[in-house]
């Protein structure tokens, strides 16, 4: 070992001289050991973000750590607090408390200060909405594609602190549109998660005023206040905040329009009633949360 030692620092006090036989040369070796020093530090601080380490990359659950340990538990509440922690790209963030280990969708690109966190999102059909209570409790889906967040997170969430409510939607024809809603929250599964929302503006029309106070209801738990029907059933077996029956529903059977020509029934579909009717099936859409304290009522 002592050998190994002795050769290193002479193999580096050659270099040293060698580099440093110059009139300055006294000069040079005193600063020689403090840029090396330098060089070092700056690598040290540098490497992990060459290497990737990123908040995107810090998923608990697909790299098998405990939720509790510390890279979780470190993680940021929400889409909005990565945001304000300098963390700019929309893609799949893991959550700290009060959902540790839970992985979401952030959106750090839709309107200017971005660090919206999606609860839902339809794209193309990938994953079946009609799913019983227990599904749309814990959540279901692909979080780089389409899926639900999950009731109870939606509840844990919107609970810590409040949120407002974003949808954007497209239709078949490339029409893009939004509703915002300035307060959005979710009671327990006791409640039979109550909806409360209120506040709307923007531009597809004010579709979920009929679904403020009306609980959760799925195919075989009809929470409705439809007497003579089941909500769910009558539109496509997707869990909704119905009341007799609803004006916006965007958990409804996926429906192509570019394919199912005049098959396509009323109401079966991803349905924003106030701006293309109760026929028209949207072609995508995606539910965000984000709280008050950086939203711009307008």
């Amino acid at each position: 070992m002592s050998e190994t030692g002795d050769s290193g620092a002479e193999t580096t006090d050659i270099i040293t001289n060698n580099v440093c036989k110059t009139k300055w040369s006294r000069w040079c070796k005193k600063y020689w050991w403090t840029f090396g020093w330098l060089v070092v530090a700056v690598m040290a601080v540098a490497l992990p973000f060459v290497a990737g380490d990123t908040p995107s990359s810090r998923d608990c659950s697909s790299a098998g750590q405990n939720p509790s340990s510390p890279d979780c538990s470190s993680a940021d509440a929400d889409c909005a607090a990565y945001k304000a922690a300098g963390y700019t790209t929309s893609g799949v963030y893991t959550l700290g408390q009060p959902l540790s280990g839970v992985t979401v969708y952030c959106d750090m690109d839709i309107d200017i200060e971005g660090g919206w966190t999606v609860i839902q999102r339809r794209l193309d059909g990938s994953v079946p909405f009609d799913r019983t209570w227990q599904e749309y409790k814990r959540g279901f889906g692909n979080k780089n594609g389409e899926y639900w967040l999950g009731n109870e997170n939606i509840h844990l969430l919107t609970t810590q602190k409040d949120y407002h409510l974003r949808i954007d939607m497209l239709s078949w024809d490339r029409r893009i549109r939004y509703a915002k809603y300035y307060t959005f929250r979710v009671a327990g599964e006791s409640n039979g998660y109550r909806l409360t929302v209120s506040g709307y503006s923007g531009t597809a029309g004010d579709s979920m005023r009929h679904n403020n106070g009306q609980m959760f209801s799925t195919v075989d738990r009809d929470n409705d206040v439809a007497s003579n029907l089941d909500c769910s059933q009558q539109s496509g077996q997707g869990g909704w905040w119905y009341k007799d029956c609803s004006r916006s529903f965007l958990n409804g059977r996926y429906v192509n329009l570019r394919n199912c020509g005049n098959s396509c029934r009323a109401w079966p579909g991803v349905v924003w009633y106030d701006w293309r009717g109760g026929d028209y099936s949207l072609k995508s859409v995606s539910m965000k949360i984000r709280p008050k304290t950086i939203f711009k009522h307008a």
